[in-house]
């Protein structure tokens, strides 16, 4: 699957090649003064163009120079640290599970204020961006090239107004370049100060015109290799507490964990071809996070394109096309299988093991025991097949045609676009569980399968090469296609005079269609694969709209008032409006103040509606349960089930079950009928500029964004308890996800827990940013300092609920902030980054809340305070003239670790799979890199 980088990379070159054969030397039109003002960079938050200094919203830009200074490789590198973004989906915290279908590996997503990749909406100039995860609305800034990226604004609030739907915590508008004259090239290599994570590529930037005709191409390639957890030491604790490391590995071992009875014991096999000896949980367990990836590997390579045309009549047409290639792998600890009576939810659970069990009567023998104990969960790790692997490659295409002009005091866009995302996934060691339990059975009565090879769980190494080979699963492969259609067309500008300014205004049509296709692996859905199961998704969107914005000047340069709504006609949720209201005040030249209300809704997307339904098997204890000797259908002496189990089921009722639950049939996937969530979001700040005072420029702004109806799925056990004991919420709404027998012995049958319109959550903050330069003898001083600090990050799971607040846990720091200092001169650039993560909790439960000091037993392991990191980047850049740069950069001075955190947070990281929150700190350590730059 990856020969066509080969093929890329030769074109890249060709091409390359031409495009320079045909270029006379020039100089690049773009180079700015090292004194300009930032600060005038035009913004696109809206379609009436302003700067971002006198925008009604908070708006953060970062330009090509700033870019380049942060040593980054993708937009993604640069804007995920910024302190607006939350916990993003990158390099270093991905996964794939039993229930997702692991697409979304390899790719870097943007979480602005960390309520989601699918509520930040990411543009390129202006325009949508296909999803590179198919089924979601999330953009991978892998696929967008980087040598064209002129600037990028983070706008904060509700644009759905402006833009559409997903912007609802805000817009990221990724601006390339559109003209360029000359030749850019750079190399570029990096690695950790560990010796690994070595990262090489290269990219090459080329535009003139031709007469009327105008052109930009760029080509980029890039390779990143892989870190594992066995390559840090810092990732099993510093050897102080065993209890950390027991809270840190898995109990499912590759000698197993079994449980007998007469007498009763739990065993396990310490060693290869030894005795079984007493499990001890206190002792190290099975350190799943070792064989995973603290760093993807991953592959890239990118062309794209610009081509304009001015007419006679001052129409300009314009072509852009972009195709994008990336390859990532991604490496998983062995697979495990739990036996019990009462299998759960997992595709790992497998039925109690048999009584003619390969092996089983010489393990019962060596312990004394009479028989095995299939009321308790055994558990083996599979050792003998090794890791599993998935490796994911994505082809992104995209291609935009249209036109622009003036008509009159007027200017008008239309143009038509195009995406089209193919992916596909390939899974390494695959386990039939079906064959496998065939296996465990000794191949005898119902499970003598064709080919079977009986299977002895039982010790280290006992499952034979020819049991691999008859239970792997060949060619695990799925595809998924999804496309694009976007037709807009709009024209700006000024109406008319009112206060001496002019009275701007928008007026414009948009269709969009998606559509999502996927073939995926049989095993993936029957049931039988025991690496996991996906809910593949299949089928389309569409949205017609009308939207308008009206800037109104009701005293010339001090009050304007902004408006924006828009009105949508969807496929899925039917007829929406949103709005946004702003205005800004300026009273003297040195500070205004700007406000804005609005909005913004979030249509669920493709994979949210239409992933198909799967059923598996959970264990739910019935809180209605009368009779615990099941099927004698009598009810049981001092039963005492809630009063809402008589309401629900009548009086006389019967409900059996054994102790500790009864399995359940769990219904889960997408929902056709789900609405759109909706946010109000309210900002207010002010902005000021005082050129006398070091060329200072500042804003500092409050933001209170709200989300309704919020899409998400609860377990069947919490389903449960709303509909019949806690009762908190909206209890009938739960009791009718819950089916039962009609008649006789009234057990649960199914539990729906597909996606609802369930949650809310609101996030309520502060940013300031503010910024200095000033000339020296020997050249010029700058300082950027961005800040961030939040009040509140909540979330309640379902309507009537409980609100939990988890502001300050290491995923909602409450202060965060960026520092930039740089000294530039004709020939030297040298400049000092400082990103701060204020002190944070490993989780903001009651449990942890009480456990904020250390504890004793655990030396700082699992305390429930991280402390505030700091990390120190450094960059000089010489250049010789203006044609030769190079660069040296370190990230990370300091090689500062990250903090531990295991299942004692309560932030969805748990077990052994994960024990720190990349994404936010760094797992990579002290890293290196040099790039040199060629530009004529």
């Amino acid at each position: 699957m990856r020969a066509k980088f080969v093929l890329f990379g030769t074109a890249s070159i060709v091409a390359s090649a031409l495009a320079c054969a045909t270029a006379a030397q020039a100089q690049d039109q773009s180079g700015a003064d090292q004194g300009e003002d930032r600060s005038d960079i035009v913004v696109t938050g809206s379609r009436l163009a302003s700067t971002n200094l006198s925008s009604p919203q908070p708006v953060v830009g970062i330009g090509a120079e700033e870019i380049a200074r942060s040593g980054a490789v993708t937009a993604a590198d640069v804007v995920n640290e910024m302190p607006q973004l939350g916990n993003a989906f990158g390099a270093s915290n991905q996964d794939i599970s039993v229930a997702n279908r692991g697409f979304n590996v390899g790719t870097e997503l943007i979480n602005l204020r960390g309520l989601g990749a699918q509520r930040t909406l990411v543009l390129v100039n202006g325009r949508r961006h296909i999803a590179s995860d198919p089924g979601t609305t999330a953009v991978d800034l892998n696929a967008i090239p980087s040598a064209l990226i002129d600037r990028i604004e983070i706008v904060t609030g509700a644009n759905s107004a402006v833009y559409g739907a997903d912007a609802v915590s805000g817009v990221v508008n990724i601006i390339l370049k559109d003209r360029y004259d000359g030749i850019k090239a750079t190399l570029r290599s990096g690695i950790s100060g560990e010796g690994d994570g070595f990262e090489r590529g290269g990219s090459l930037l080329h535009g003139g015109s031709l007469g009327s005709l105008r052109y930009v191409v760029s080509a980029e390639y890039f390779k990143r290799d892989p870190i594992f957890g066995h390559d840090r030491d810092w990732i099993i604790g510093d050897g102080s507490s065993s209890a950390y490391t027991m809270g840190a590995g898995s109990s499912a071992i590759g000698g197993g964990r079994f449980f007998t009875t007469g007498p009763t014991g739990t065993w396990t096999y310490p060693t290869a071809g030894g005795a079984p000896v007493a499990f001890d949980s206190s002792t190290p367990l099975y350190q799943r996070v070792l064989d995973r990836n603290l760093q993807v590997p991953l592959e890239r390579g990118l062309l794209s394109g610009r081509l304009s045309y001015d007419t006679s009549g001052g129409t300009e047409l314009f072509l852009e096309a972009s195709y994008a290639r990336t390859s990532a792998d991604l490496t998983l600890e062995p697979s495990f299988f739990q036996f019990a009576a009462k299998q759960g939810v997992n595709a790992y659970d497998l039925g109690p093991i048999p009584a003619n069990a390969p092996g089983l009567a010489a393990f019962l023998a060596a312990t004394g025991a009479s028989g095995i104990n299939n009321a308790q969960t055994q558990s083996r790790r599979l050792n003998e097949y090794g890791v599993r692997t998935s490796e994911i490659d994505r082809d992104l295409y995209r291609a935009a045609v249209g036109a622009q002009g003036d008509l009159g005091r007027f200017r008008w866009q239309a143009y038509y676009q195009y995406g089209r995302v193919d992916a596909a996934q390939e899974d390494g060691n695959s386990i039939d569980r079906n064959k496998f339990y065939a296996g465990l059975n000794n191949c005898q009565g119902a499970y003598a399968l064709s080919g079977c090879v009986p299977i002895n769980i039982f010790g280290h190494d006992t499952i034979t090469q020819q049991v691999i080979d008859w239970t792997l699963i060949p060619d695990v492969i799925t595809r998924i296609r999804s496309q694009q259609h976007v037709a807009s067309a709009f024209i700006s500008g000024d109406l008319l005079t009112v206060a001496g300014s002019p009275l701007g205004a928008v007026f414009g049509v948009e269709y969009r269609r998606e559509s999502t296709r996927a073939k995926v692996h049989p095993s993936l859905t029957d049931g039988s694969n025991a690496t996991r199961q996906i809910a593949a998704a299949s089928g389309s969107t569409n949205v017609k709209e009308a939207f308008g914005e009206l800037r109104l000047p009701l005293f010339q340069d001090t009050l304007e008032l902004n408006g924006a709504a828009r009105v949508s006609d969807y496929s899925s949720v039917g007829t929406e409006v949103t709005w946004n209201t702003s205005a800004t005040f300026r009273p003297a030249p040195f500070v205004s103040f700007r406000a804005s209300y609005g909005k913004a809704t979030r249509a669920p997307n493709v994979g949210e509606l239409f992933s198909s339904i799967n059923t598996a098997t959970s264990v739910v204890n019935d809180p209605c349960a009368n009779d615990v000797s099941p099927q004698d259908g009598v009810i049981d002496a001092g039963a005492a089930p809630p009063a809402s189990c008589v309401t629900q089921l009548g009086a006389g009722y019967i409900v059996s079950q054994a102790p500790g639950g009864s399995p359940t049939g769990n219904r889960t996937g997408g929902n056709p009928n789900l609405r759109s969530e909706t946010g109000r979001t309210f900002s207010a700040g002010a902005v000021f500029r005082v050129p006398s005072l070091l060329r200072f420029t500042g804003s500092i702004d409050y933001y209170d964004i709200k989300l309704d109806d919020v899409i998400g799925s609860l377990s069947p056990v919490e389903v449960v308890r709303q509909c019949y004991v806690d009762q908190s919420g909206l209890p009938d709404a739960f009791c009718s996800l819950i089916n039962r027998n009609a008649t006789g012995n009234r057990n649960i049958t199914t539990i729906s827990t597909q996606l609802f319109n369930i949650a809310d959550e609101r996030v309520r903050g502060l940013d300031a940013q503010a910024r200095f330069s000033w000339p020296l003898a020997m050249g010029r001083m700058s300082l950027g300092v961005t800040y961030a600090h939040l009040f509140e990050r909540s979330r309640r799971e379902f309507q009537g609920g409980p609100n939990n607040d988890f502001t300050g846990r290491f995923d909602a720091i409450r202060d965060q902030a960026n520092a930039q200092l740089e000294f530039s001169t004709d020939s030297v650039t040298l400049s000092y980054g400082a990103r701060i993560l204020g002190a944070a909790l490993k989780g903001t439960s009651a449990a942890n809340l009480a456990a904020v000091s250390d504890n004793p037993a655990l030396p700082g392991n699992n305390s429930n305070r991280i402390p505030a990191y700091v990390y120190h980047d450094l960059q000089a850049t010489f250049r010789a003239g203006k044609d030769y740069s190079f660069t040296l950069g370190v990230k990370n001075l300091t090689d500062k670790q990250p903090p531990l955190i295991t299942s004692f947070s309560n932030s969805g990281l748990s077990g052994s799979a994960s024990v720190t929150a990349g994404g936010i700190y760094d797992t990579r350590g002290r890293f290196f890199y040099a790039q040199v730059g060629l530009e004529f």
